[in-house]
């Protein structure tokens, strides 16, 4: 199965230096957005209502083919 590398960047760029096996792009696609949510739960700052996250997939090669992105924006509603 081709190895893919799933980098994080959440306010810094964090390089995914293991990989996962996945058998084609579609499946690393789908890794990458499962990927998300599970991200901004864990990290998402208290201290602040906006944020982006993003995975960016390479291959084997570190060849960027897959890019997906989360925003976090909270609002406070005040009357």
């Amino acid at each position: 199965m081709p190895l893919y590398f799933f980098d994080v960047y959440d306010g810094i760029m964090q390089l995914d230096e293991d990989g996962i096996e996945c058998t084609d792009l579609q499946a690393a696609r789908l890794v990458a957005k499962q990927l998300l949510p599970d991200i901004a739960r864990d990290e998402h700052s208290q201290s602040t209502d906006s944020h982006i996250y993003a995975v960016v997939v390479s291959d084997a090669d570190h060849c960027p083919v897959y890019t997906v992105s989360l925003t976090v924006i909270g609002l406070w509603i005040i009357r």
